[in-house]
């Protein structure tokens, strides 16, 4: 297991709390925008029920998008208590290191490349809708 250096541990740290500022930002707006006025102003006060049934499913693309950015938020404060344990850049399965490279395009990655591609193989259903 490969400690990461002082400046890719500095680089990470930095892309992290970036992203953190970011998500916390775009929820903060999101949550601004979202509401029963939200849903008002879409739908008008008088209304058809196609335009209701438009105005709803904005309004839960609106949630599920705060959802979306709250789980990120979510996993880029585990990455960055990993980052601060050195476990950071170890594979939460197998226990070998993380590729950098992997790291460089997902930081927040908790797995090594080969773990989850067996992972979503293996759970590739599990996010799907279900009427």
């Amino acid at each position: 297991m490969s400690a990461l250096t002082r400046d890719q541990k500095q680089m990470f740290q930095e892309r992290l709390a970036n992203r953190h500022k970011e998500l916390r930002a775009e929820i903060r707006e999101e949550l601004e925008r979202s509401g029963l006025q939200h849903f008002q102003d879409m739908a008008g006060e008088v209304s058809d029920l196609g335009d209701a049934s438009v105005a709803d499913m904005l309004v839960d693309f609106d949630i599920g998008m705060v959802k979306r950015q709250v789980e990120e938020l979510t996993l880029v404060e585990q990455a960055q208590k990993r980052l601060n344990a050195t476990d950071f850049n170890v594979c939460q399965e197998c226990g070998e290191d993380i590729d950098l490279s992997r790291l460089m395009a997902n930081p927040v990655a908790t797995r090594c490349i080969v773990c989850q591609e067996q992972r979503e193989k293996f759970y590739q259903h599990d996010d799907m809708p279900k009427l």
